[in-house]
């Protein structure tokens, strides 16, 4: 019944009661009066609900009215719902189709009027409609999941790969009453994925046939990848060597070598090969031939190292018999001379045995000692009482032999303390050593000189940044003092903001003052105390803000942390002045991190009002944001704006230092 045949009954019965309340005049007064009062009453009641009837016609125009206004919405929502790219279905809390859009229905090569109030499990291909009927369950108590990948089966077709995101709506007891699910076709990228998988099998069963060594490594040398042959040539399995240090398996005396020769490979020249020594798990020196190549990105950052080795060790051996044939042929002319040779060395000589007796010195070191050389001949290393710390080092190195040990040593000389380097090679075939030791006294002398002049300079350069920190406390004050008399508020504010940028250099400058090392700081601690400071500086608009800071351990450069202290309070003081005129429940961030790429990420933002859509950032009028845009490009850095709830500034720039 609607509202006019209502009211038609409401007058019908009016006109009935006016009829009734006649008739009852002309009853008996008591039976008159009681009806009288009852009829009055059902008079009252109707007018009330006559009343209502009015009421519910205005709801009705202006329910009419709004049902206007919202069509072309609707139209236009219905428009963006059925030629969007991606499918999406609407289905009640049981996943009964409601809904669905044109993309949709092409998925699945069915009318969209077919799909209307079909179960969405039918249209899945049997193996993941257990992963649907396991999902139901979770959104009761999730607002949303996202990428779920299940498989559609259209209709006379190939089963599709796809990714399922879904929302929950909910009514105002928090029930699910509906479900949004948005469809994505991920079948090429699922046949890219299996295409790539196949390939990298295939590369790597390649890979593990071959004879050759192959590895991948980091730039400071850890291993990524070995095949099995690498693995084999070490004596280990594969899972041993990753993470290991490839460049630590060279010979030491040939790491330098390999090291600039892997530092020389550049994006233009990509690929070399070196020959090098390796030690082996049973302890013998192999001979290796390494073709390096340095991988880079499509931006050309570098990624790692892949190398193919082969192993040469008895051409290498070959080559040292014949160099030490030569030698020898050559040795008789010349062997006569080598005393002469040793003896004119401006360093001591000694050749010593494995019971740790001398067998020989040069003239050096007897003359040290103001003994002729054939006096040490036969005698004990450690039967002068001034070569023990000697003698223990002889001693470690017959226990201990390796290629080239090296110590230094304090040796009393004629009641003067010497100090000497000395290093020590062994002959493999007769049992004996020979140790030759470089007087460095002048220049350990001129070490402790030179260290204690860079401690006056160091201590010269903190005063240097504590006259600078107090320069700009005095800048600082008298602004204050200025300000404090100023009624003006804008320039009150203006003042404010170059006593915020004195304190971020002031800070600076406090903190290389206390600082042990005055080419770092660090920039995490800078960060925390000048976030404490902006806090305190804007009291009034930061009552009701909370900051949220999350930095790693960063050591940087002076300029570097002045540039980044004057970004963060720029942005800072913005949020604190403009970005919470109203708003509860306000934030400030400050994120320090590195990306994949070793770049420093600095993040800053808040939840306020944000700036507006079309902004842009390389014309900016407002001198805060003008100059956060120079800053950023002195660090030669790239800068993102995001406006999603809130402001938040993304600058990502390359920092030469140490991420701990």
């Amino acid at each position: 019944m609607n509202a006019d045949a209502l009211e038609g009954k409401i007058q019908t019965a009016q006109q009935r009661l006016a009829a009734l309340l006649h008739r009852a005049e002309e009853l008996p007064p008591p039976q008159e009066k009681f009806l009288a009062t009852l009829l009055e009453e059902l008079f009252v009641s109707l007018e009330e609900l006559q009343e209502s009837i009015e009421e519910l016609h205005s709801k009705k125009e202006e329910l009419t009215g709004t049902h206007l206004a919202l069509e072309p919405q609707q139209w236009s929502y219905r428009e963006l719902f059925d030629f969007a790219q991606d499918g999406y279905l609407l289905t009640d809390a049981q996943g009964i189709i409601q809904q669905v859009n044109r993309s949709a229905s092409n998925l699945l090569n069915l009318h969209q009027g077919f799909l209307l109030g079909k179960p969405l499990s039918i249209f899945l291909t049997p193996e993941t409609r257990l992963i649907f009927h396991n999902l139901l369950p979770q959104l009761h108590h999730r607002k949303q999941i996202r990428d779920i990948e299940m498989c559609l089966q259209p209709a006379q077709g190939v089963p599709l790969y796809c990714a399922f995101t879904v929302d929950t709506i909910r009514n105002h007891q928090n029930q699910v009453v509906s479900l949004h699910w948005l469809l994505r076709d991920i079948s090429k990228r699922k046949q890219a994925e299996a295409a790539l998988k196949q390939c990298q099998m295939h590369y790597r069963s390649l890979v593990e046939t071959q004879g050759e060594l192959v590895c991948r490594f980091q730039s400071i040398g850890t291993l990524t990848f070995v095949n099995a042959a690498f693995a084999n040539y070490f004596g280990k399995q594969p899972q041993e060597l990753i993470g290991q240090n490839w460049i630590s398996m060279a010979l030491e005396a040939d790491q330098e070598a390999l090291l600039k020769h892997l530092a020389f490979l550049s994006r233009e020249n990509s690929e070399g090969t070196i020959e090098h020594r390796v030690k082996l798990s049973s302890g013998e020196v192999g001979w290796q031939r390494w073709h390096h190549r340095a991988l880079f990105n499509g931006e050309g950052e570098f990624i790692e190292f892949q190398s193919k080795g082969e192993d040469i060790t008895n051409i290498g051996k070959a080559f040292c018999e014949f160099h030490q044939h030569q030698t020898e042929e050559k040795l008789p002319p010349t062997q006569n001379k080598l005393p002469d040779v040793l003896d004119a060395l401006p360093a001591a000589v000694a050749w010593i045995s494995a019971d740790l007796r001398f067998l020989g010195v040069n003239r050096y070191w007897a003359s040290s000692w103001g003994l002729p050389p054939e006096t040490f001949v036969g005698k004990k290393v450690g039967s002068l009482n001034n070569l023990v710390n000697f003698s223990k080092f002889v001693q470690q190195f017959f226990n201990n032999p390796v290629e080239d040990a090296s110590q230094e040593i304090e040796i009393e000389v004629d009641g003067t303390l010497r100090h000497y380097l000395f290093v020590s090679y062994q002959y493999p075939s007769q049992g004996e050593a020979v140790f030759i030791g470089t007087d460095i006294t002048e220049y350990k002398q001129t070490q402790q000189q030179l260290q204690a002049a860079l401690r006056g300079k160091e201590i010269s350069l903190q005063e240097i940044h504590h006259r600078v920190k107090n320069n700009f406390q005095t800048i600082y004050s008298i602004l204050q003092l200025q300000s404090s008399q100023l009624k003006d508020q804008q320039l009150i504010e203006v003042f404010r903001d170059i006593q915020s940028r004195l304190k971020t250099m002031g800070l600076l400058h406090q903190k290389m003052y206390h600082s042990q090392d005055l080419t770092e700081i660090d920039l995490a601690e800078y960060i925390q105390d000048l976030a404490n400071y902006l806090f305190l500086a804007y009291c009034q608009q930061a009552n009701k803000v909370v900051l949220k800071l999350q930095v790693n351990r960063v050591l940087t450069g002076i300029n570097t942390a002045i540039i980044c202290g004057q970004i963060i309070t720029e942005l800072v003081s913005n949020s604190l002045k403009y970005a919470f005129p109203k708003k509860d429940k306000s934030e400030i961030f400050i994120n320090l991190t590195h990306d994949n790429y070793g770049k420093l990420v600095l993040m800053v933002g808040d939840n306020g009002v944000g700036l507006p859509e079309e902004i842009d950032f390389n014309n900016l009028q407002s001198l805060g944001l003008r100059l956060v845009n120079s800053l950023v490009k002195q660090i030669q850095g790239n800068s993102e704006i995001n406006t999603d709830n809130g402001t938040t500034f993304k600058i990502s720039f390359t920092e030469n230092n140490r991420l701990q």
